[in-house]
């Protein structure tokens, strides 16, 4: 075969292998709510339940795992009612299992259940059988429950804990899904006869609220960022858990708070604070400053009208040709005291202009340090890696009996 033709045949294969592998995606996700649904009941202990959904799931998803889920139900469930099906059943279905899985897996468990239901079986087989009678086809609605205290209620009737396993008529059904800090949701769905229906009903966080009060203009930041200025239109609306809540204006001491918030609460938080000591010691020098130029004008003023007062003196004496002793003493003691007020003047006037320019900096640059938020211990945590797509749906459920002696683990994996 030549190269080109080699070429091309590998080019076939991946084509014909995308849409396979789409098309497996595709009957995983569709499966997955009905494997959900018989993991739920599993772990309830509701055996019937999960076999019809684990059994619905495989139709969809041919997988291994499923099959070996099928019969620890039909294990788990000939305990209870000791019907001879189900361990037929379940010795079906693990050498299903072992043969499609030729290693790893759960091969032992595989293997050390069929030790234990063997010999049973085979005293099942010489006791008499009573007539099986033929079997009506079993409609079933699931609903699995995603979150803890969650309630459902059918065609507006009484709400019951979920997850929800029922055997009903074919028809429409109506569903209320309730949980308290999550938003309601309402389905409907129509079963058709004979056939299991799982239904993946996700409800929304209710949001938490901040109403949040203190100075006018102040800034409001959760966990360093910036979400409005005081006064606030309407509650903030912040998703559920911790945050640090800062409340910052220039000039005033930085207010924060570490606060634990519910779905659906609303928390008040006020946000009480004082001025700074650098915003109190700039008024200070604004007064200093106001007062020491207010000062050097009057100061010179006085100097001025001494100046003015001398002046008079000396065009007296330019007139009459000089002064008396008493006059010089005078414009002598004018002359002296301008001199000083001037001096005070400017002095006043320059201590005023620096305590000014320095309240005017420290006022400026008075402003507020946003609290960082504390690391939380899962932001250093790595995000899991996405499951495989080839992952095979199983349940691992190992019942221990004996004389004295119970117990059971369990292991669900998609």
């Amino acid at each position: 075969m030549s190269v080109r033709a080699l070429a091309g045949a590998g080019l076939l294969s991946l084509v014909l292998a995308a849409p396979l592998a789409r098309a497996d995606d595709a009957a995983s996700e569709q499966a997955k709510p009905l494997f959900d649904a018989g993991k739920q009941a599993y772990d309830a202990g509701n055996f019937p339940a999960a076999i019809r959904a684990f059994e619905s799931a495989y139709k969809i998803a041919p997988r291994p795992g499923i099959v070996f889920s099928i019969a620890q139900a039909h294990r788990r469930q000939y305990y209870i009612d000791k019907r001879p099906e189900h361990v037929h059943d379940a010795l079906k279905s693990y050498r299903d299992y072992l043969e499609r899985v030729p290693e790893g897996g759960r091969r032992g468990e595989a293997a050390q259940a069929l030790a234990e239901l063997e010999p049973i079986a085979e005293r099942l087989t010489q006791a008499p059988a009573a007539p099986k009678p033929e079997a009506e086809p079993q409609t079933w609605l699931m609903v699995p429950a995603k979150i803890q205290g969650a309630t459902i209620s059918v065609d507006n009737g009484k709400p019951q804990p979920m997850p929800l396993f029922a055997e009903v008529k074919p028809g429409k059904y109506t569903l209320h899904v309730t949980a308290d800090g999550y938003f309601p949701e309402h389905r409907e769905v129509e079963v058709r006869k004979g056939l299991s229906v799982s239904i993946d009903v996700t409800l929304r966080e209710m949001p938490g609220r901040l109403e949040i009060s203190g100075a006018a203009g102040a800034q409001v930041t959760i966990d360093g960022r910036l979400t409005g200025v005081l006064p606030l239109p309407k509650p903030l609306e912040v998703t559920p858990g911790t945050h640090l809540v800062a409340v910052t204006k220039p000039g005033y001491k930085s207010f924060s708070e570490e606060i634990e918030l519910n779905r659906g609460q609303t928390k008040p938080i006020a946000a009480k604070s004082g001025l700074t000591g650098q915003r109190i010691f700039s008024y200070v020098l604004f007064g200093v400053g106001i007062a020491g130029v207010g000062g050097g004008i009057a100061l010179g003023l006085v100097s001025g009208g001494k100046q003015r007062r001398a002046m008079e003196l000396s065009e007296r004496a330019m007139a009459t040709g000089g002064l008396s002793q008493v006059d010089f003493k005078t414009y002598e003691d004018l002359k002296k005291a301008r001199d000083n007020y001037q001096g005070l003047s400017g002095a006043a006037a320059s201590v005023g202009v620096v305590g000014g320019a320095i309240g005017f900096l420290l006022y400026v640059f008075d402003q507020p340090t946003i609290p960082a938020p504390r690391a939380k211990p899962e932001d250093n945590r790595k995000s899991p890696a996405p499951a495989p797509k080839d992952t095979p749906m199983e349940m691992t459920a190992d019942a221990t009996l004996g004389p004295g002696l119970y117990g059971a683990s369990l292991i669900g994996r998609f």
